[in-house]
């Protein structure tokens, strides 16, 4: 990692970081059976471990393909540092919370939970926040051969689509007192893997996919340059319906989620 950025280093360094708190957490659950929301303590924490984890290497990953005086600017170099940071304080507010017994999200008990969730928030906002800056530089640069029309494409409007549906999801989510609409207040019955509720609505669902544009369209756009390669005008074609369904599908799931009704049944 010798001739990677500071930005890219910090991020990839964070990264791991998150990957390996999930080793002790994972342990921690085996021998902790208190529950929140009637699922295992530690199971959100552990979750985000590895959700964090994904955004920041994908935020290190392309930060590669744009110019190097992007990576050496000061003050993006500064805000890199702000999402590592954030990041750490993220990890270190659910681990605390768990230790504590007490629920992360939508704690309003006492001030110092209502503190913590705010501190939160403000740490969840920048953490996309390089997103738009990285996403709006991609739509501006040229194709060239390491960088292909599909996957350019794909990138500047993963990161800007992200960050802008991932700031509406879970802004209307947060503003509330809970990500359920209709369902019973208990994980213990949601889906499997992602917890959602199969009982009625969930705003977390609109918020997973809003959020994961930002590694579903880069990835559509690298296929899109193999599989049409000598051909950049159905690449990016391609990205295009990609953006529009992925936009779709935020957008359903959410009035899908505030009617009362389950993703899956």
């Amino acid at each position: 990692m010798n001739n990677l950025s500071f930005s890219e280093r910090l991020w990839w360094y964070t990264g791991a970081i998150m990957l390996a708190l999930a080793v002790p957490m994972v342990l921690a659950s085996m021998m902790d059976g208190r529950e929140i929301n009637d699922i295992n303590i530690w199971t959100k924490p552990i979750k985000f471990s590895f959700s964090l984890a994904l955004h920041l290497f994908t935020l290190a990953f392309l930060l590669r393909y744009l110019p190097k005086p992007y990576h050496s600017a000061r003050l993006f170099g500064f805000l890199a540092a702000l999402v590592s940071i954030a990041a750490l304080y993220e990890m270190a507010w659910l681990i605390g919370q768990s230790m504590r017994g007490v629920p992360s999200h939508f704690n309003f008990s006492t001030s110092l939970d209502i503190t913590l969730y705010r501190m939160a928030g403000v740490g969840a906002v920048t953490l996309i926040i390089p997103a738009l800056f990285m996403g709006l530089k991609f739509m501006r640069l040229p194709s060239t051969p390491e960088l292909g029309s599909g996957f350019r494409r794909g990138a500047g409007l993963g990161l800007v689509l992200g960050f802008v549906l991932t700031l509406l999801m879970a802004g209307y989510m947060s503003a509330g007192q809970g990500h359920w609409v209709g369902a019973a207040p208990s994980d213990a019955d949601g889906m499997v893997i992602t917890g959602w509720a199969r009982d009625g609505g969930d705003l977390r669902v609109a918020h997973f996919f809003a959020t994961h544009l930002m590694q579903m369209l880069p990835f559509t756009g690298f296929l899109a340059d193999k599989i049409f390669s000598g051909y950049p005008a159905r690449a990016k074609l391609l990205v295009w319906l990609a953006a529009i369904s992925g936009v779709t599908l935020v957008l359903f799931t959410f009035l899908q989620a505030k009617a009362g009704h389950a993703f899956l049944a």
